[in-house]
């Protein structure tokens, strides 16, 4: 009896063990790639495009059971169908079409077979496939991605009479997506698809070779990569005397990345030999010189603090007890050809006060000014743990930055038009105390070199360090106001204020920072100086900013903006796009460099 129990034990942990590793995540994806239409106009490079999202995908770890091309109406129900089979509550999944597709008025969308007709609206539908057919299939994945990569135009012919009978001129429509998807087509409502690279390949359409290079970033998230290829692709098809402007619809509201950050390389543990000597261990006076190491640049005081506490007769004691003193009896800083009359501050409109009530900090320095010129306010002196252990933000690190002026509020529509004398935002409505946005690394510099002309200053972007610091503002949680996102301390998509995921803010519309540096989280999002660099091994521990090496292709972006999801808003989050792209949520603050007596 007993030995039958214990068997019937066993198999039933077997059993259970099977049943964990059948519900484990997979990666399943489902390629189709049309070309060779009948009776409407054949694609070129519709399955090299399926074929370079399949290699893609592979490599990313999905299941791609092979590429599926030229088909039919019941060729591609046959692989709809058996491919939601496949898929269980714990997966990931990506559908990726190239081909034709059609909006028939206010039905479905339709992706086209090879073997489609013209006759009727009725019969296209009919003989199509419609997208909600593919959206219903994904619907138990945990994370569901359908990538379509069609003219969003007309595809059939005009009849003998010139018209095109009840087909809705506009072409493919963009489908609203479920809870715990994301879809992305390659061009906007309208707009037809290039199949092929300017000034590079024709072998591939122009979305799907930018797709593929950008989510290839290891760790790079995929609302983020959305933002990217929409950018590239805009501006290499504007380069081709195209309009194309890829659209996407994101409901996954999670973190999803194709291919994993790299993880740091340890050195493996190797156990010494039985008769190797013992290691010898630090002696105190050597813990005290490395301390004395890491803090004697400092411009923390309460580093000296800590290490006269800890050493009181020290070697060092002397030298710890004349650096606190220069630093806390030093006067303050002033800026530099400071005007007798400064700009009276824009008063932003009166907001809702923030539900979550931030950690009592030290006050805010004073506001510092001059005529014509951004409202800017004092950042104080001192080191902090900059980055995090996730992603690119890695490693954690120490930097010590240098007093400097930061602005207020992020520069306003109204103050680029005094500059610049047009204004290039997509919400003009919101006014000219709202964010200057679809402003590229490149504009900014230019803005920056008419400003510093006309006021005599020296205004620059602040370094990526800089940024972090003044988010912070002495803080060591996600945002400066805590860990969670809480109700309407910022703008963003989740950040339960009213413009959320609608429009930017009115500078100023929520509290400041410890610092007085208002809208550091969201709304839009803030260039820095830096190349962008994947991760922070050798950067600079003085605050400056990082321009050599890194990606050369990329400037950083930080803060998130009114469409970015809480999780972006976090001080540590880092971004980057071309220096050249312009997007609805770039905007940015200026930095002075203060100059002591």
């Amino acid at each position: 009896m007993k030995t039958t129990l214990l068997a019937w034990r066993l198999l039933a942990a077997l059993l259970a063990l099977a049943g964990v590793a059948s519900a484990q995540a997979a990666r399943l994806a489902l390629v189709i790639g049309n070309n060779s239409y009948r009776q409407i106009e054949p694609l070129h490079n519709a399955i090299n495009d399926a074929r370079l999202i399949a290699a893609t995908l592979k490599e990313a770890g999905f299941e791609v059971e092979r590429v599926h091309e030229d088909l039919g109406q019941k060729a591609m129900l046959r692989a709809i169908n058996s491919f939601k089979a496949r898929i269980t509550k714990a997966d990931d999944v990506v559908f990726f079409y190239a081909g034709h597709g059609v909006q028939m008025g206010q039905q479905s969308p339709v992706l086209l077979p090879i073997d489609i007709t013209q006759e009727n609206a009725d019969q296209i539908v009919q003989d199509g496939v419609q997208l909600f057919t593919v959206q219903d299939a994904l619907k138990n994945a945990k994370f569901a991605l359908l990538v379509i990569d069609a003219c969003r135009i007309n595809p059939f012919p005009p009849k003998a009479d010139g018209t095109r009978g009840m087909i809705r001129e506009t072409g493919l429509m963009l489908p609203q997506p479920a809870v715990g998807s994301m879809v992305i087509m390659s061009a906007a409502n309208g707009q037809k698809a290039l199949d092929y690279v300017p000034g590079g390949t024709r072998s591939n359409g122009l979305f799907t070779h930018e797709f593929v290079q950008v989510i290839k970033t290891p760790g790079l998230i995929l609302n983020m990569a959305a933002l990217d290829v929409r950018d590239r692709v805009e501006a290499l098809a504007q380069r081709a005397g195209n309009l194309q402007r890829p659209a996407f619809l994101d409901e996954s509201g999670g973190r999803f990345v194709f291919f994993a950050a790299p993880a740091p390389v340890v050195a493996p543990v190797v156990a010494p030999a039985v008769a190797r000597p013992a290691v010898r261990l630090a002696t105190e006076q050597e813990i005290e010189q490395d301390l004395w190491n890491v803090i004697r640049d400092s411009h923390d005081a309460q580093d000296f603090k800590d290490y006269i506490k800890s050493y009181p007769a020290g070697r060092f004691l002397q030298l710890a007890q004349r650096q606190l003193r220069v630093l806390t009896a030093a006067p303050p800083v002033q800026l530099a050809s400071i005007q007798p009359e400064p700009v009276q501050p824009v008063v932003p409109p009166q907001a809702p006060q923030a539900a979550t009530a931030p950690a009592p900090r030290p006050a805010a320095p004073a506001p510092l000014a001059c005529a014509g010129c951004p409202e800017m306010v004092v950042i104080p002196a001192g080191s902090f743990q900059m980055g995090s252990n996730d992603g690119d933000e890695k490693p954690p690190h120490r930097v010590s930055i240098k007093s400097f002026a930061l602005g207020k509020y992020e520069v306003t529509q109204g103050q680029w038009k005094a500059v610049m004398g047009s204004n290039p935002s997509r919400f003009t409505s919101c006014g000219d105390n709202c964010p200057v946005e679809q402003v590229s690394w490149n504009d900014i510099q230019q803005y920056i070199q008419k400003l510093n002309q006309q006021t005599g200053q020296n205004y620059r972007l602040p370094s990526e360090a800089e940024w972090e610091y003044a988010a912070r503002a002495g803080t060591s949680s996600k945002y400066w106001w805590g860990d969670n996102i809480g109700n309407n301390n910022a703008n963003c998509d989740g950040c339960g204020s009213q413009w959320d995921n609608k429009t930017t803010a009115p500078v100023g519309s929520f509290k400041p920072n410890a610092f007085g540096l208002y809208d550091m989280h969201g709304n839009v999002w803030e260039w820095a100086q830096d190349w962008y660099h994947d991760n922070y091994s050798g950067a600079p521990s003085d605050g400056s900013a990082w321009e050599s090496g890194g990606e050369q292709r990329y400037r950083v972006l930080r803060g998130g903006s009114w469409i970015s999801v809480p999780a972006v808003l976090r001080s540590a989050f880092r971004s980057r796009s071309s220096p050249v792209n312009r997007n609805i949520g770039y905007g940015f603050r200026l930095a002075r460099t203060l100059l002591t007596p």
